[in-house]
């Protein structure tokens, strides 16, 4: 890179920086020579907001960074941008036979990860120095949507490029991509764009795994085929997956592409699942007869439009925050408001004393139709409002859930003239305000739900379970405040001595509740047939709340022929919020695949 370049990219991150807003960075620099804010590209990640409303860059300064980097999921809204793609560099080795993580060893090679939507990279080297002779080893896996690689080297041997997500696009420009066999496979819909292809060894580019409802899978437009010296036979792909698909369109073919151009490897029983095509001038008389030879009418469907859909995403939410009631809140006598907010790092806001219940709206741009109430836990002494809030919002509006962060009551003396029921109270008419307004949400009456977290949990199952009769006496609305759904995720279900949580049961119904009392607010032993769907999550270890818990409420609904779905991890301890740190899995992931099934 030149001196005006340098100069130029040192501006860039000047001018971003001097235009930050809020209360977290938006430009971060790492060098390695300590003149930037981290000397590793972890770090900076690691440092940045969670699911961010404002669009971050991490500026890379030239050197040889050797590390495993991994975007995580919350990691949204981001770009990486080198300095200079030849001097700036990711590097590891990890392969196979090093992790040695069993048969799937393979995922866990990568380089560089890219789990996030929104993710945009540009202008770096990322090698995997593995040699031949350590088979599959990953340089870099793009799991997320709408990721852009532009002007970036990605270099390897076997299995040099994942890319992963039936639903996911990503897109990839003026890229040099390399490797020996199958060095970019998987099944998300990717477009390479004016990019190099280079072969390393006489084997196959490509291995896709195209899922049969994906319109396209990797589509290569006027890219450029090399391959390294002596090198004559390469296959354009074979399938890892029988219904894969690979088109290619418009590119220069070197000498090394075999004239049959396509191997079925292990799909020869049903060819007519995998889709090969290409388009240019060039002779295909001697391509294998079950490949595609696209006229000038099919190639003109292939435009970056249909394939990538619309790929400009600005803010896929909106969030605004209105009270809950629009007139005099019930239940409450006439004190000062007494709520206060600590703050314990990043994104961790809780309430402590709650006195006048809101709502926080996060409106997805384009709905499904499907809305939830969210109930964030902390005992009844308080709301952890971001992290089981806020975060959970944010993450189900980008899959299209219309979401409402109920900032409830916390039961109080002093505050409530029956602290019991202020909470119910309070999560009853957040139901009734969604469905009275779901015209204006764009959100159906019939697929509205709530999901509470620990104590947040115990308001959950008492709305799924109390429906039948206003908490509220005075409310003459006829509106239903029956859930379609309910989520608890490591919930405080029941009141008996056995399994309560203390805490939460002192503060919404004394130190000495009477029997009637604790029957009332032991939710499984208030399950009927007219229940709604049930998702359960909890961690066998959970020494705050017990899991037997959940156990309880599943058991009830079965009885009751309730529907219900309910995941148990062995670790995991309480209030994880989104991510449970002692396992791979994604209980949002399995949210959404229950409400898929039920609704």
């Amino acid at each position: 890179m030149n001196r005006k370049s340098t100069l130029l990219f040192i501006i860039s991150f000047l001018l971003i920086s001097f235009s930050m807003q809020g209360q977290y960075a938006t430009s971060i620099m790492v060098a390695k020579d300590n003149s930037g804010d981290f000397t590793s590209i972890q770090a900076a990640i690691d440092a940045t907001k969670s699911f961010p409303d404002k669009h971050i860059t991490i500026f890379i300064k030239n050197g040889i960074y050797k590390e495993k980097v991994r975007v995580y999921a919350w990691n949204t809204n981001l770009s990486i941008i080198g300095e200079n793609k030849e001097r700036t560099i990711i590097t590891f080795d990890d392969h196979f036979n090093k992790i040695n993580k069993g048969r799937n060893s393979t995922f866990h090679t990568s380089t560089m990860s890219i789990e996030a939507d929104d993710i945009t990279i540009k202008n770096l080297t990322i090698k995997n120095t593995a040699g031949q002779e350590n088979h599959q080893a990953v340089a870099l896996s793009v799991s997320g949507n709408r990721c852009k690689i532009e002007n970036c080297s990605i270099e390897g041997n076997q299995d040099t490029l994942y890319l992963t997500g039936e639903n996911n696009r990503q897109y990839f420009k003026q890229c040099f991509i390399s490797g020996t066999t199958d060095f970019i496979f998987g099944n998300a819909t990717t477009l390479f764009e004016n990019c190099i292809i280079h072969s390393k060894a006489e084997s196959y580019i490509t291995a896709a795994s195209t899922t049969p409802s994906q319109e396209f899978g990797f589509v290569f437009m006027d890219c450029t085929l090399t391959a390294a010296e002596n090198i004559r036979q390469v296959f354009l792909g074979r399938p890892w997956r029988k219904h894969a698909k690979t088109v290619f369109i418009n590119c220069d073919y070197g000498q090394h592409i075999r004239p049959e151009g396509w191997e079925a490897w292990s799909n020869k029983e049903d060819l007519s699942a995998t889709y090969y095509a290409e388009f240019g001038d060039f002779y295909f008389e001697q391509r294998v007869p079950w490949s595609h030879q696209l006229t000038a009418r099919q190639v003109a469907t292939y435009t970056k439009k249909n394939i990538l859909g619309t790929w400009e995403v600005p803010q896929r939410f909106t969030t605004k925050e209105i009270a809950l009631y629009n007139e005099e809140v019930p239940n409450n006598k006439s004190i000062e408001d007494p709520e206060t907010v600590v703050e314990r790092g990043r994104n961790n806001r809780a309430f402590i004393n709650t006195y006048i219940p809101t709502l926080t709206i996060i409106q997805p741009t384009n709905p499904n139709g499907q809305a939830v109430i969210i109930c964030p836990g902390g005992g009844y002494a308080k709301t952890a409002f971001d992290k089981e809030g806020i975060l959970v919002g944010q993450e189900l509006a980008q899959k299209g859930i219309t979401c409402f962060v109920l900032k409830y009551r916390i039961p109080q003396d002093i505050a409530n003239i029956d602290k019991s029921i202020a909470p119910l109270q309070d999560a009853q008419q957040a139901i009734r305000y969604a469905r009275k307004n779901a015209t204006t949400f764009n959100i159906q009456p019939n697929k509205i739900g709530i999901i509470g977290f620990s104590a947040g949990g115990h308001l959950a199952a008492s709305t799924a379970t109390h429906f039948q009769t206003n908490a509220d006496e005075k409310v003459s609305d006829t509106t239903s405040i029956r859930p379609d759904f309910v989520g608890l995720i490591y919930p405080v279900i029941s009141f008996t001595d056995e399994l309560t949580h203390q805490g939460s049961r002192i503060n919404l119904i004394g130190e000495k509740p009477n029997k009637s009392d604790i029957k009332k607010w032991s939710n499984e032993l208030q399950v009927t047939q007219n229940s709604p769907a049930a998702f359960l999550v909890h961690a066998a270890d959970d020494k705050a709340v017990p899991v037997g818990n959940s156990l309880a409420y599943y058991q009830a609904c079965l009885e009751n022929n309730v529907p219900a779905e309910m995941h148990l991890y062995a670790r995991g301890g309480h209030g994880f919020g989104l991510y449970n740190a002692m396992t791979d899995d994604l209980w949002l992931d399995r949210f959404m695949s229950f409400l898929q099934t039920h609704f």
